[in-house]
């Protein structure tokens, strides 16, 4: 009997909209309001370094590209006017998914999940006040807005911060044009126990990579200090990095490059 209850539920879930009743049951709140006085402001680059070969393909002549999202406050941001927490949803709802081991539906209300920052919103200009630079870079898997919490919580505080997906490295990276770098930074399972000149012949060269995107992106802002509205606003000498995971050991290597 028991074993007919489950078949029937199951039917039942994949007869109707299987997606909104998996929301009903395990819905996810939006981002929490955070403690400081400033609105937020976001948006999104799409960047090309022709200077460094991409490390994570094989393909001739393929450019290292990174998409980077900034926050930053504003005066001009209405609630109702929030933007999603993810980008993309459909993709990334399957590459976070795949990540977790774990099936895309019990996600699906990821896609209704709001920020505290609007897109696109023009950034606090009053008495041409410069802003403290932070830069986030996640972990192995990760993505650009996994730790908005703190990242909206510091802008409403007064500070700009801005993050990379670290392509292929990132559970998933979506491009200006809808092309996508899969998440190319975990070991076979067949390569489990490799050995510490296996390991440091693939680690070494991704986290160089992963400094290098720091680097690149730093140099952006100052090459684009005096034409980009938002860059203008950043305090050059006040420049900070926090990460998570790898990410963490990301911030260490290249706060040790540019000290």
């Amino acid at each position: 009997m028991k074993n007919l209850k489950l078949i029937y539920l199951v039917f039942i879930l994949f007869s109707y909209n299987c997606s909104l009743i998996v929301s009903n049951i395990l819905p996810l709140s939006d981002l929490p309001t955070p403690s400081g006085s400033l609105d937020i402001g976001t948006q999104i680059y799409y960047w090309i370094d022709e200077a460094r070969d991409e490390w994570f393909t094989e393909l001739d002549n393929d450019k290292r590209k990174i998409v980077v999202q900034i926050w930053y406050p504003t005066i001009n941001c209405d609630e109702n006017d929030s933007y999603s927490y993810i980008d993309d949803p459909k993709l990334r709802i399957k590459a976070i998914a795949k990540r977790l081991g774990i099936s895309k539906i019990l996600l699906s209300d990821l896609k209704n999940v709001t920020s505290n920052a609007c897109l696109n919103a023009p950034i606090e200009k009053e008495n041409n006040h410069k802003f403290p630079l932070i830069i986030f870079s996640h972990g192995l898997g990760g993505m650009k807005v996994q730790n908005s919490i703190q990242i909206e919580d510091l802008v409403s505080n007064g500070y700009i911060v801005i993050s990379p997906d670290h392509s292929y490295d990132a559970n998933i990276t979506v491009f200006e044009d809808k092309s996508i770098a899969d998440f190319k930074s975990g070991y076979p399972s067949a390569n489990i126990d490799i050995t510490p000149e296996e390991f440091w012949a693939v680690r070494l060269p991704q986290i160089n990579t992963r400094a290098a995107d720091i680097d690149y992106i730093i140099n952006k802002i100052k090459a684009e200090s005096n034409s980009n509205e938002i860059f203008k606003h950043i305090d050059l000498e006040n420049i900070g990095i926090f990460g998570h995971s790898y990410g963490g050991a990301t911030s260490i290597v290249s706060s040790f490059e540019n000290k």
